[in-house]
């Protein structure tokens, strides 16, 4: 469906609406390259000299298996995955390009009701009890709320998220004095209702996550100019909302209270030393380096893991994951793996600069360039929360939250081309055109 998609944006796309996302292409094609030069078969003796390889290659020998050319991953299979994997992204990158800028208001809505779908489900999980019916996977964090996901740390992020989403949808809110004010409680209603359930998922990781959400939810609401108040409206719809909110937030709150072992006790009592997660990153760490520069390939940690796998840290289960996604991309693609996020982080860092010296305009009269400027704040916000995610899971590597990714990028791209023009890096001209956009919109308000 990826591909289909994705081929139905390229039919569509025009060069004008690809040239604000051409260094998004060219970083996404670097990466693409990259894991398919690692499904290239290569001959005998050049494989079998690469970094690592010399244990496979003997077990080669020992079993009078004769050497035949192989891929730089030592898991065929799972790379070709990986590839493929990489359409989900791409296809919502080049949709948004195909749309327009117009697409994001559209989108901002339909990631809230998301969101909150996801927030509800994981209540309805709570209240069923382990191995309910409302749990969406086989393999999943029984006792915990997963809501739409399987792990419990993906879905507490992706509830993160909601924050700075809200504070865009209520910064940006129009008509009559009456309907902003009440809109306005259901904002705030739906973030007090997004923290009980984020305590509910029992994910450190989406703690730490959930109050940096909170944090950019401040930085980039700013209230919205207020409308013609209406003789004899009354908006109630609001008030309901936020008491629902607040009687759905007690119960909530109550249910995690209620549970044996509640999101306070495990970030109290549960030492993180004795996660084998944790544990195997130094043995992770050291196996890079084993296959160092280039990697052990493309989609295959789970695999390649188990062979210096230490016997303390054997149990029933198995890391798909190194749960550390920088780690784990170090260890399958070595140097140039490290390469090409250190070109993405200095993206992004120059994105959010630019982005930031145009603060100013938050504040001023609502516009179309200004509304693309708080979904691009969105779009950082959601990065480098997924980002520190990242730390501690491996977010980006299911495939709704990097459609999440693609769409924050998309923000970002947008927000950017909202305010870009000849000499645009020139700092005095860049200076000289925010100055020129702040008398604008002064004036453009004081009519």
């Amino acid at each position: 469906l990826a591909f289909i998609a994705l081929v139905a944006g390229l039919m569509t796309l025009t060069k004008e609406q690809a040239k604000p996302f051409k260094p998004i292409w060219w970083l996404g094609g670097a990466s693409a390259l990259l894991v398919l030069l690692h499904l290239v078969p290569l001959p005998p003796a050049l494989w079998s000299s690469l970094p690592g390889r010399g244990l496979i290659a003997e077990i080669f020998q020992v079993t009078g298996i004769k050497e035949s050319w192989q891929p730089l991953t030592v898991d065929a299979f799972a790379g070709w995955n990986s590839l493929f994997s990489m359409a989900v992204p791409a296809a919502v990158l080049i949709l948004m390009a195909a749309s327009g800028e117009q697409i994001g208001g559209r989108l901002l809505k339909l990631l809230c009701i998301i969101v909150f779908a996801s927030a509800f489900l994981g209540v309805l999980q709570i209240i069923g009890g382990p191995s309910n019916g409302f749990y969406l996977y086989r393999i999943t964090n029984w006792e915990s709320a997963t809501g739409l996901f399987a792990n419990r740390n993906h879905n507490a992020m992706f509830l993160a998220c909601g924050f700075p989403l809200l504070a865009v949808w209520a910064s940006g809110l129009k008509g009559t004095m009456q309907q902003q004010r009440a809109y306005g409680l259901v904002a705030i209603a739906g973030a007090v209702t997004l923290l009980p359930t984020i305590l509910i998922t029992e994910s450190r990781a989406g703690l730490l996550v959930g109050a940096m959400g909170l944090v950019f939810a401040a930085l980039i609401y700013r209230r919205p100019d207020s409308g013609v108040k209406a003789r004899g409206a009354r908006q109630v719809g609001g008030l309901i909302a936020a008491i629902m909110a607040g009687v759905a937030t007690l119960v909530i709150f109550l249910l995690a209270l209620s549970r044996r072992q509640t999101k306070i006790d495990r970030l109290l009592n549960e030492n993180v030393d004795d996660d084998p997660r944790f544990a195997a990153l130094p043995h992770i760490w050291k196996m890079g380096l084993d296959a160092f520069p280039f990697g052990w390939g493309t989609g295959s940690f789970a695999n390649a893991y188990k062979v210096i796998e230490p016997a303390e840290l054997l149990s029933e289960n198995y890391l798909n994951h190194a749960h550390n996604d920088f780690l784990e991309i170090f260890f399958e693609y070595g140097l140039f793996g490290i390469a090409l996020i250190a070109v993405a982080l200095i993206m992004l860092l120059v994105a959010a600069i630019r982005l930031w010296s145009l603060r100013a305009l938050l504040s001023k009269q609502q516009s179309a360039a200004v509304e693309r400027l708080r979904l691009g704040y969105a779009g950082i916000a959601i990065l480098v929360m997924l980002g520190v995610g990242s730390v501690f899971d491996y977010p980006l590597r299911t495939p709704s939250l990097a459609a999440l990714a693609a769409i924050a990028t998309g923000f970002i791209v947008f927000a950017l081309d909202a305010f870009r023009a000849p000499g645009y890096c020139d700092r005095a001209a860049a200076n000289s055109r925010r100055r020129n956009e702040v008398d604008n919109l002064e004036e453009g308000s004081k009519a």
